[in-house]
């Protein structure tokens, strides 16, 4: 009898073989009303060359790119042209940068380092001496906001960087402190381990903040957070402290992830080694989690997940997200330059990058399932009619099996055509995939050609066989 092919719509590894449920590299699932497909996640185009390795963080100020790359800030225009400025910021950890909203806006970035003044054209300490050694930094309605660990938070003048000595409040209900504070709308965030206090500009003084409400879940470390600078109109989402990924949405937290992802941040040891940002493509907010060996994303607009790996890495290269110029931008881990998301790009900076789908298995437990035949439904006909390799005039797809849940995998064909330049009518069929155990029929399809690349399902001929 035919089958379909049950492929998934958030990627499902599961932790042992026999587990999984289908996975996602490189690809994500679109769900439109009543149609639904996979395609291959954006690529990424060379922008801007620093000339310095290691992206901290970056900020759009007056149609400027400011971005802490290596121990510098660099200024980059619209057109890719790279200033650097002078003076340093010592370090490597990521940096936070705030504005604030005067005529010529005040720049100011914190990390490890200090706090510091950035101009369009040099790097200098912060000059006030009333504000003590703080850890990040954030801007509300034409105020500097800063807190240190001990829990105080601290506001500049309105749309100035004077401090008056008496302008700080505490997050009483914080008790070990606070890691972070962001903004969005007209709202500031002081986040602590285990709770989020909340504040509005209330126009006080000297502090001119009050402080709203407060959130009995707090941040698993201060870099898992994203989703709350330009560009952005999603919500905050946030690694909580319980490991679970939230959602933001108003004053209540929604979790988001799935048993997987929960799994890759458990076993991150150093937590501060998460990363979170954000990026918009083809009308997709997606919000990237990346740790030490693995990055996932979660697409807001349908609420699924799936994981990214750049060429020769277990993650995605991509670092951070800013929105400049009506575009995102990333750092990147494997160069000195500024990468555009790009929707169009089929590869990233030039190199290659497979796009990986894996079915759930096909089972009627406990009896075995034998596959005569399987049929895959590719666009066909996007190779390139010149180029430089025979797979982008003539893509392929390599297609693997599994017998046993996902525990090994068996080459079937690691070159099956999908389609030269104006091959609409190729059919992808293949036979005789064996007899699979208990666990069911897996399969796995590998894209790795430099072109359009979007799949729609795939059905197979299958019989039950009695269980052993």
């Amino acid at each position: 009898m035919m089958a379909d092919i049950i492929f998934p719509e958030s990627s499902q590894p599961g932790r042992k073989p026999g587990e999984g449920a289908g996975r996602l590299i490189n690809a994500r699932c679109v769900v439109d009303r009543s149609l639904k497909w996979w395609e291959v996640c954006p690529g990424l185009t060379a922008f801007a060359a620093t000339g310095y390795s290691g992206f901290r963080g970056g900020i759009e100020v007056s149609g400027q790119l400011y971005a802490a790359v290596g121990e510098k800030v660099v200024k980059v225009s619209t057109g890719g042209v790279v200033t650097v400025l002078t003076g340093a910021l010592s370090g490597s950890d990521p940096v936070t940068f705030a504005a604030n909203n005067a005529a010529t806006p005040d720049l100011v970035a914190v990390c490890e380092a200090g706090t510091f003044s950035v101009s369009s054209s040099a790097v200098t300490s912060f000059a006030d001496p009333d504000l003590p050694a703080v850890q990040s930094c954030a801007s509300l309605d034409g105020y500097l906001c800063f807190n240190t660990g001990s829990g105080n938070i601290w506001a500049t003048d309105l749309n100035a960087v004077t401090v008056d000595a008496l302008s700080l409040a505490r997050a009483e209900s914080s008790p070990d402190g606070l890691i972070r504070l962001t903004s969005a709308g007209r709202l500031l965030y002081a986040w602590g381990a285990s709770v989020c206090e909340i504040w509005s500009n209330a126009g006080l003084s000297p502090f001119p903040l009050q402080r709203a409400e407060s959130l009995k879940i707090g941040l698993m470390s201060r870099w898992a957070i994203a989703g709350f600078g330009a560009g952005w109109d999603g919500p905050q989402i946030f690694v909580a402290s319980d490991g679970t990924v939230r959602a933001l949405e108003g004053y209540q937290s929604r979790i988001v992830s799935t048993a997987d992802v929960e799994a890759s941040i458990a076993a991150v040891v150093v937590k501060t080694d998460l990363r979170a940002s954000v990026y918009v493509a083809k009308g997709h907010p997606i919000w990237v989690l990346s740790g030490p060996s693995f990055t996932w994303e979660f697409d807001l607009k349908t609420g699924l997940w799936n994981e990214r790996k750049s060429f020769g890495l277990t993650k995605w290269r991509g670092v951070g997200g800013v929105y400049f110029n009506g575009r995102w931008y990333v750092g990147d881990s494997e160069s000195q330059s500024l990468l555009l998301v790009d929707p169009s790009a089929n590869d990233e900076a030039g190199a290659t990058f497979s796009a990986v789908i894996e079915s759930a298995p096909i089972k009627d437990f406990p009896r075995r399932i034998v596959c005569h035949s399987a049929y895959f439904d590719f666009t066909n006909g996007q190779g390139v009619v010149t180029g430089l390799t025979s797979e982008i005039v003539s893509p392929t797809v390599a297609i693997e099996y599994s017998h046993d849940g996902g525990a090994t995998w068996v080459q079937h064909s690691s070159n099956v055509k999908i389609g030269a330049a104006g091959e609409y009518s190729r059919t992808i069929r293949l036979n005789r995939f064996g007899m699979a155990t208990h666990h069911g029929m897996r399969f796995r399809l590998t894209i790795s050609a430099p072109v359009h690349r979007q799949f729609r399902g795939g059905r197979c001929e299958i019989e039950a066989r009695a269980a052993a």
